[in-house]
């Protein structure tokens, strides 16, 4: 009974921040998940703390992340995936190689310095070929030490800024003077013309939208419906888990509920369910401050400065192998720099990098691409973790 004031303020400070951020004009740049993980922080490393407020707060991580991750992936459409996002996919492809090949050249630099590598590895192979949900889970499929894993996420956050304001500015520039610039239609450069800038509005201004007014838009049964499927999901999975030994166990439980996911999101009722994404990122948010508060804020810094130079040699020498795999490929400059957005950064910001390149033909084939991210980010981020360990 203790744990639970600890479990609902995990689970409704997200929606506070919602709330304040949509009412009150101040504070509209306020980023739900940003601010999560700060105030988890601020209050894990002042008033929260104790055995029962950490007990509570990972109890809470853990299934927030397992709810999360059927509920968003139920909205894949897998079939679609070849035919609607044409050379973007293959740009997604080469983005995901050469973070493999970025992290794999990466052991002889950081492995000796730090021990964890081949886990950050898996970490950072997931966060940049899916995102945050994807480095939320692989933080609890393999383990990491939640201190590492806030000051990868804090690294991240920091850089991920930087490379988004370097895109939507001189990127253009930088790589056309590697790859092709397309020819654009003139109709494109009208973007009221375009039958994609609704889903760019879209995605640009309803981030993390209110969970109120998720709730209150989405068909109840249809939703409800969803969360039961997400509920049997995970608990199939942890019954697949027990023919797994001990020390695979949490592992396979996150793999099998993406798995069974992706399975479920064949079925048109459960992948056109409105609301089902929205909500399963509500539970990222979730997860985001309960794992703040589990931080200690001295270990974070301590861990952050060699962190911090990994997850920046993984960032650049991921973006030029890119650049390179794509000069070989013959991809032109904004297909390459769409993808590496959905890759990088996911779904969210392709239609802000789109707006900057003056292409809106690419933001749905982005987004779909930066959706399939999320699908096998998990799979790869596991294998690319379990290999170098073996190598190691």
């Amino acid at each position: 009974m203790a744990m639970i004031p600890y479990a609902l303020l995990a689970l409704l400070f997200p929606a506070f921040v919602q709330i304040l951020r949509d009412k009150v004009k101040p504070l509209s740049f306020l980023n739900p998940l940003l601010a999560s993980y700060a105030m988890g922080i601020a209050l894990g490393n002042t008033l929260l703390r104790g055995q029962e407020a950490f007990s509570a707060f990972d109890l809470m991580a853990t299934i927030s992340v397992a709810l999360s991750i059927p509920l968003m992936l139920f909205t894949l459409d897998v079939r679609s995936w070849g035919k609607a996002t044409g050379k973007v996919m293959l740009g997604m492809v080469l983005a995901s190689v050469s973070v493999v090949m970025a992290v794999g050249l990466g052991v002889p630099l950081f492995a000796s310095a730090l021990p964890s590598y081949p886990d950050l590895a898996g970490l950072m192979v997931g966060v940049y070929t899916g995102g945050t949900p994807n480095l939320a889970a692989l933080r609890i499929a393999l383990g990491v030490d939640n201190d590492l894993y806030l000051a990868v996420h804090a690294a991240d956050v920091a850089l991920g800024a930087l490379y988004i304001l370097f895109f939507i500015t001189v990127a253009k520039r930088v790589f056309g003077c590697f790859l092709k610039t397309p020819q654009l239609p003139v109709e494109d450069s009208a973007p009221e013309a375009h039958p994609g800038r609704e889903l760019y509005d879209s995605v640009l201004h309803k981030r993390f939208p209110f969970i109120g007014d998720v709730l209150k838009a989405s068909p109840k049964a249809a939703l409800a419906r969803n969360a039961g499927l997400c509920v049997l999901s995970i608990a199939a999975a942890f019954g697949l888990s027990l023919l797994f030994p001990h020390d695979m166990q949490t592992m396979a439980v996150i793999l099998g509920i993406t798995t069974l996911a992706i399975a479920l999101s064949f079925f048109k009722p459960v992948r056109d369910t409105q609301g089902s994404f929205a909500l399963g990122e509500y539970f990222i948010l979730v997860f985001s401050f309960s794992a703040g508060a589990m931080g200690d804020l001295r270990r974070i810094l301590g861990a952050s400065p060699l962190v911090f130079l990994l997850v920046a040699y993984v960032l650049i020498a991921s973006m030029v192998f890119h650049i390179i795999l794509s000069m070989l490929f013959r991809l032109d400059r904004n297909t390459v720099m769409i993808s590496s957005t959905a890759a990088i950064c996911s779904p969210p910001f392709v239609g802000l990098v789109a707006g900057a390149l003056g292409d809106r033909r690419l933001i749905a084939p982005g987004i779909t691409a930066g959706i399939v991210g999320y699908a096998v980010g998990n799979y790869l981020g596991v294998l690319v973790a379990r290999l170098l360990s073996l190598l190691g």
